[in-house]
């Protein structure tokens, strides 16, 4: 029985890391990835169109708001990946859920 655990412990670190170098597992993580990398980019683009603005005008604010828009939804793509993989720095970008949210969810289970 004891070399029969022996063997277990010492196999299943082989046969997990194994597992989780398949293919199907980095065409996940190059998704995620990628889709990081893209709301990156637009937060970058977002920062630096509001920094290079001395006045806003009219058609200032309808490009921002489109930028916004556009920044807002690659978060939303991305959304449950940051809260699942990453929640500090998903509490970072979005803030914290409100209390109300996570007991109102709570009891519809």
């Amino acid at each position: 029985m004891f070399k029969f655990l022996v063997t277990f412990v010492l196999v299943s670190p082989i046969i997990l890391f194994i597992s989780m170098g398949s293919k199907e597992n980095s065409l996940y993580f190059n998704l995620y990835s990628s889709r990081i990398q893209d709301f990156e980019l637009k937060q970058q683009l977002l920062v630096k169109s509001i920094e290079s603005k001395t006045a806003i005008l009219n058609d200032d604010i309808k490009e921002l708001k489109k930028l916004i828009n556009e920044t807002r939804l690659k978060l939303k793509s991305i959304d449950f990946w940051l809260r699942y993989f990453e929640p500090v720095a998903y509490k970072k970008i979005n803030g914290p859920l409100p209390i109300e949210w996570e007991t109102e969810v709570f009891e519809k289970i």
